[in-house]
């Protein structure tokens, strides 16, 4: 009897079924790599995590192309392609289970979300099939189960992933330390220097404060008005804004309205001591007049800090990209408290 069951080559029906059915899940993840993988080569809004993006691909990549290899051992009853079969199908749970996590905010219809619960659910099935079947054992006994080096591969593929997402999760958390805000009093600044606790700027020379005002959420405000009656806006934000593609969405909710017809007339997308600056000029008629209108933002390369300038007027000049350079230059986003005398 029991040299029968160490005889027994044919894989068990449930678990040929269940490779099937993961081979085609793989083959759908492996479409929307190269999907992903397009997107990044050609969208010019992302540059600056291009290639961290490329890299966390063939990461994923080499995992997927892994499980097929897993997949093929564990037919050929290859004594390591147990632990194949279960590095890569708790990698493939894993990941669907992030991209689940992701996607519950941005879904309105929760019906759309069943095949990917659906996927997660086989996953972790399968994944305790692994562990708890009989007729896999006899299959494939505990005592002829070896690690192999397609195991060691599977590990090395594993602890990579797992160093390179600690590596963003703590670069991550690292910016978000650096963006917290400090009591405005607290603040060092200059005597030229104006600061809410996030940034501090320097006013240009031809404004004069007209007001400051303080939000709910304790934002502030600071307007002001140029020599030529431009309206100046400054204002300070923090979150995340990756690309230009966010930069729009903001500027979205500042151009918000429909019976306003706007022209571009003026775009900047330029690096400032390192700092990535958006900018746009629209025109506008209104009264009989053409008014101008500026939006800006400059974001901080260590934290997730925001700067936005925003500035409408009749006159252009005080719009230009090149004062708009020369007021996001004197911008500081690493704040320091000022020194306690005893």
């Amino acid at each position: 009897m029991e040299e029968e069951k160490r005889t027994n080559n044919k894989p068990p029906r449930k678990l040929v079924v269940q490779l099937f059915l993961f081979m085609m899940l793989v083959f759908q993840m492996i479409g929307q790599l190269f999907t992903s993988f397009k997107s990044i080569l050609n969208d010019p809004f992302n540059l600056d995590d291009r290639g961290l993006n490329l890299i966390w691909l063939l990461v994923n990549g080499l995992a997927y192309i892994y499980s097929f290899l897993a997949i093929y051992k564990s037919l050929q009853r290859k004594t390591y392609s147990i632990l194949m079969l279960k590095l890569s199908v708790f990698y493939i749970l894993v990941a669907l289970f992030v991209r689940l996590l992701r996607a519950i905010p941005t879904i309105s219809v929760p019906l759309l979300l069943l095949p990917s619960a659906i996927a997660v659910l086989f996953c972790f099935v399968f994944y305790m099939y692994l562990f708890r079947s009989k007729k896999l054992l006899i299959y494939l006994p505990k005592e002829e189960r070896r690690v192999g080096i397609w195991g060691w591969v599977g590990i090395a593929i594993y602890i990579t992933a797992i160093t390179l997402f600690s590596w963003v999760t703590k670069g991550y958390l690292q910016l978000w330390n650096h963006s917290k805000p400090l009591p405005v009093e607290e603040v060092m600044t200059t005597v030229d220097e104006v600061t809410d606790g996030v940034v501090a700027f320097t006013p240009g020379n031809s404004w004069e404060q007209d007001s400051i005002i303080v939000n709910q959420d304790n934002r502030y405000q600071f307007l002001y008005i140029s020599s030529d009656s431009c309206r100046i806006c400054i204002s300070s934000a923090v979150g995340e804004c990756k690309s230009r593609i966010d930069y729009y969405q903001i500027l979205c909710q500042v151009f918000n309205s429909d019976n306003v017809i706007l022209n571009e007339i003026a775009y900047m997308d330029t690096l400032i001591e390192g700092r990535r600056c958006y900018s746009n000029t629209y025109s506008c008629l209104g009264e009989g007049d053409t008014i101008y209108w500026t939006f800006s933002s400059l974001k901080d390369k260590d934290s997730f800090k925001i700067l936005t300038f925003f500035s409408f007027g009749k006159n252009i000049d005080g719009q230009s990209n090149e004062e708009i350079v020369k007021f996001m230059q004197n911008v500081r986003f690493q704040l320091e408290k000022r020194s306690v005398m005893n």
